[in-house]
């Protein structure tokens, strides 16, 4: 029973990289190329695989393209985690408010910069 467990998830780790090995030769095609330029045979002849191994783990070079926009997406929404982590608040800083956002009093009245 553990030897199949095993089996399962050597496999999966696998396919899991042969996933990211696609996407990232993928990436790399489009910025170089451009999305139109690309083909799934580029691809295939960048990563070594058979286009019907491509076919085996996305269905269309939209596909693909998909699965980068979400992993960048996903980088994306780890920074911005990462950076609320940090609890940076503006009104924290040494320096005090910035003076955009300030209110200044001049002469009893109370205003926001200049109109």
């Amino acid at each position: 029973m553990k030897t199949i467990d095993l089996r399962k998830e050597r496999k999966r780790q696998r396919r899991e990289g042969y996933k990211e090995t696609i996407l990232h030769a993928a990436e790399s095609l489009i910025v170089r190329k451009g999305y139109r330029a690309t083909t799934m045979d580029d691809i295939a002849r960048e990563t070594q695989f058979s286009k019907a191994t491509l076919y085996n783990y996305f269905r269309s070079k939209g596909d693909l393209t998909y699965e980068i926009m979400l992993h960048y997406f996903d980088d994306i929404k780890r920074s911005l985690a990462d950076v609320q982590a940090l609890d940076l608040a503006p009104w924290k800083s040494s320096k005090g408010p910035s003076s955009r956002s300030s209110r200044s009093t001049t002469k009893g009245r109370t205003s926001r910069g200049p109109s």
